[in-house]
């Protein structure tokens, strides 16, 4: 085994960027549209490329077809860990290139999943060829991990795998698009309902019951005064509330006795649904002072605590210094409102920021693609990460 050298490991790289665009394109055409996601096909793929590579890789299912795969090269710590997913949405509308193939545009990789997120994948499985051909030796290990059911709340993937306790390691990069910068924080949630609770009665008789509706609409007409008790986060803000749903009544001619309101809550480091849940009431109790006949009950049944991983963690330090090598721009650290699969990670005491090159605000859009430069420069982060983690460990 040779010593591990960067400039090597990055011109190798250089030099098998064609192979990161083929590999891209088998991945692509791969249709993993979820629902129903049937992984097994990209699994296929990362298969062949790891049985030409002569690695070892592992396979797990929930259900047949929902495939997770997982392999590795080197051995103990630290481990380092590339996941990608293998699902993609549905290619939907608008399209002006084939969107289950690759094709290359003025140095775009037009394709569904190309960005999100099976481009981070055909950079791993570059990544892991260099270091096969170049036969260098890791301080640690080099996982890849492909992914099933991301797309629709990863059922069948990372929460299946991290219940059976199947995946693992000291430091998890979820390989997703950024726009170059890392994601280190994201908010909870605590979503629930309200129910309104009135007494039915005869529409031609309205005063003769306490409709559910009316007492809701003057609830939702107050909404935009409620106030959340919080302290202020410097990466995630404060939280917030949607109302997504109303249902309520039984006939166009009956007062309706119940409606209820469904919400999506997004809550910051201090709050659960306990603290929603009272700040919701004391507001329902202010609004029955100016109508005695609102009786509306709060249901947040759960919630799932905002998460962050310290911006000067080594971790962070080193990913940092490395897309800043790599790239010439150093990334900014921020956080977001929606959950990804970071967080069930982060939960389990691993660390797990999300980092990859490649613009977010193609994901899920008709033309999606990312550019070579994005595929090759997110394989020389991959590559060098290792390195660099293990000689902070070291040092």
């Amino acid at each position: 085994m040779k010593s591990f050298e960067e400039d090597t490991i990055l011109n190798y790289i250089e030099e098998h960027r064609n192979y990161a665009i083929k590999v891209l394109d088998k991945l692509v055409r791969a249709r993993t549209v979820n629902p129903p996601g049937n992984e097994i096909e990209a699994a296929k793929v990362v298969i062949e490329e790891l049985d030409a590579m002569n690695l070892p890789y592992q396979i797990f299912e929930k259900e047949k077809g929902r495939t997770n795969i997982i392999t590795q090269y080197g051995e103990g710590s630290p481990s380092v860990m590339i996941l990608s997913h293998l699902d993609v949405v549905p290619e939907g509308e608008g399209w002006e290139y084939p969107p289950f193939e690759v094709t290359l545009k003025d140095g775009k990789l037009y394709g569904r999943g190309t960005v999100d997120d099976k481009g981070s994948m055909a950079s791993a499985l570059l990544v892991l060829k260099a270091f096969k051909e170049l036969g260098v030796e890791i301080s640690g290990s080099f996982i890849v991990a492909g992914v099933a059911d991301e797309e629709r709340g990863s059922t069948y993937g990372v929460r299946y795998l991290l219940e059976e306790k199947l995946i693992k390691a000291d430091y998890i990069l979820v390989a997703e698009a950024m726009n170059g910068n890392i994601e280190i924080a994201e908010k909870g949630s605590a979503g629930g309902r309200l129910v309104s609770k009135g007494k039915q009665a005869h529409g031609s008789m309205p005063e003769k019951g306490i409709n559910a509706i009316i007492k809701m609409a003057k609830l939702l007409a107050k909404l935009e005064e409620f106030k959340f008790t919080y302290k202020p986060d410097p990466l995630l803000g404060g939280p917030t509330l949607n109302v997504g749903v109303i249902k309520g009544g039984v006939a166009g001619n009956v007062v309706p006795p119940s409606c209820e309101a469904q919400l999506d809550i997004r809550i910051v480091p201090g709050m659960d649904k306990d603290t929603v849940k009272k700040d919701l009431e004391d507001f329902i109790s202010k609004l029955k002072q100016e109508d005695s006949e609102i009786n509306i009950e709060v249901d947040i049944p759960r919630s799932v605590p905002a998460t962050s991983i310290p911006p000067d963690s080594p971790f962070i330090k080193a990913l940092s210094e490395v897309v800043t090598d790599v790239t010439g721009r150093k990334p900014e650290t921020f956080g977001i409102g929606g959950i990804s699969v970071a967080k069930f990670f982060i939960l389990q005491n691993m660390e797990a920021p999300v980092f990859s090159l490649g613009d977010e605000s193609l994901d899920h859009m008709a033309n999606e693609y990312i550019t070579i430069e994005d595929l090759v420069n997110n394989a020389k982060v991959f590559a060098l990460l290792p390195h660099r983690l293990a000689k902070l460990k070291s040092s």
